[in-house]
């Protein structure tokens, strides 16, 4: 593979700058990334102008748009403190799900389970069946009894069914993916996926329940980083 010359990556650089991207934390890897995606256009017999265009009609500003805010929600804390150059997260969250950067796009949590309003938050609360404060190591959906689940990240399913050792969650799911992030989802009606399954963000694992310890039909959802609950919203798009 030809390495592109070092004109070719400022410029690049300099073009993608100039489409106003709003956050900079992601420009250098991402750079990287577009540029690899041009050499191996090159590699197949394309010249640079081919190659350079094809990407940029493929991964086009209003694509790039769109994504992002979603951006933001797949930085860990420790790629917040990535260096700050001139950005692309406009432009680059589009590349960054298309070509899986790092593998973060799908496979680290960033979709809601399901379309729902979140009816108790991440936090100390009182609980609605024992009445004392305490910790909620997840976001409760509000949803019907059958209202499909869909998984929010690819990844391989850890569990699925009632656990002994934790029968009030009832029927759950807990899916492992990467950067060292799980997903569980609990009081399910059913489960549509069982342990040693591999699914993709999108699917749909299992159906909206009250089963455990639970008052009425709703998904309690739960992010953990490291087996340590993080609060669910940061990695679910915004509105």
């Amino acid at each position: 593979m030809i390495p592109l010359s070092e004109f070719q990556v400022q410029r690049i650089a300099e073009d993608l700058t100039m489409l106003g991207f709003s956050y900079q934390a992601l420009e250098e890897e991402l750079l990287d990334h577009v540029c690899c995606g041009i050499e191996a256009k090159m590699a197949d017999g394309q010249s640079f102008e081919s190659a350079y265009e094809d990407i940029m009609q493929e991964f086009g500003p209003k694509g790039m748009l769109h994504v992002e805010k979603q951006t933001l929600h797949l930085l860990t804390k420790e790629q917040r403190n990535m260096k700050r150059l001139s950005l692309l997260a406009v432009g680059t969250a589009a590349l960054l799900m298309t070509i899986n950067l790092s593998g973060l796009a799908q496979s680290v949590p960033s979709l809601k389970p399901l379309d729902g309003e979140i009816i108790s938050n991440f936090g100390m609360r009182t609980h609605p069946i024992k009445k004392v404060k305490q910790h909620h190591r997840g976001v409760d959906f509000k949803a019907d009894f059958g209202t499909p689940i869909k998984a929010t990240a690819e990844g391989k399913v850890l569990k699925a069914g009632v656990d002994p050792n934790a029968k009030a969650y009832g029927i759950k799911i807990e899916i492992e993916h990467a950067e060292g992030y799980t997903t569980l989802f609990a009081h399910l009606q059913e489960a549509k996926v069982k342990a040693g399954d591999t699914v993709k963000a999108g699917d749909i694992i299992g159906l909206v329940g009250s089963t455990g310890r639970s008052k009425g039909p709703h998904l309690h959802y739960e992010v953990r980083k490291d087996n340590k609950p993080v609060n669910p919203a940061n990695y679910m798009p915004e509105g």
